[in-house]
């Protein structure tokens, strides 16, 4: 899908124009590109939708695994649906805008550190912030998410009775500020652009 720029309208169309309110947009740029940026802004509607409906379960879902801190099962769950939330936000956003060289095969942190920088790369230039803004949060909480997401694995794909161990409350809360932080950054990330 093309996406929309001002690049777009004929450099003759700019100059001629002294009152925009006159004009509509779309008689200029046509039916075809009035129904791509239609179809883009229901995408972006749609991402920031689901983002926003699992990242609430997942506040509720935390606080019933603080009530019923002994259930290693809720634990488990737990950090499994916060990876599924950023696997659905990385498959949403390359459905949009796929990076260079995207493959939904790829391995996760692959995926997940290639897709926010090359948003990040894409952001317009009064929102570069949201570079030093990407770069403070892997520098702070990369090894945090790496770390939950390879015990993940472990007990997502046990090969004996040691993986399904959990730290318990630490792992609840590693979990859980993997999620916080991961969900504050994509808020301040996707609302600027």
């Amino acid at each position: 899908m093309a996406r929309l720029t001002l690049n777009n309208i004929p450099k003759s169309f700019s100059e001629r124009i002294t009152r925009i309110s006159e004009i509509d947009i779309w008689d200029i740029l046509g039916a075809e590109k009035k129904e791509q940026h239609i179809q883009y802004r229901e995408h972006w509607r749609e991402l920031k939708l689901v983002h926003s409906i699992l990242s609430k379960d997942l506040e509720d879902f935390y606080h019933l695994c603080k009530k019923d801190e002994g259930s290693e099962f809720l634990i488990r769950a737990f950090c499994k649906e916060v990876f599924s939330l950023m696997e659905v936000d990385l498959y949403l956003l390359n459905q949009l805008h796929p990076y260079p060289g995207y493959c939904d095969h790829d391995r996760f942190l692959c995926k997940f550190k290639s897709t926010f920088q090359y948003y990040v790369s894409k952001a317009p230039v009064n929102n570069k912030d949201i570079g030093t803004l990407y770069k403070s949060y892997t520098d702070r909480n990369f090894e945090e998410l790496r770390k939950a997401r390879n015990k993940r694995d472990r007990f997502n794909h046990p090969m004996n009775v040691d993986s399904l161990n959990l730290s318990g409350k630490d792992f609840l809360e590693s979990c859980y500020r993997v999620f916080a932080n991961y969900d504050k950054m994509y808020r301040r990330v996707f609302v600027a652009i």
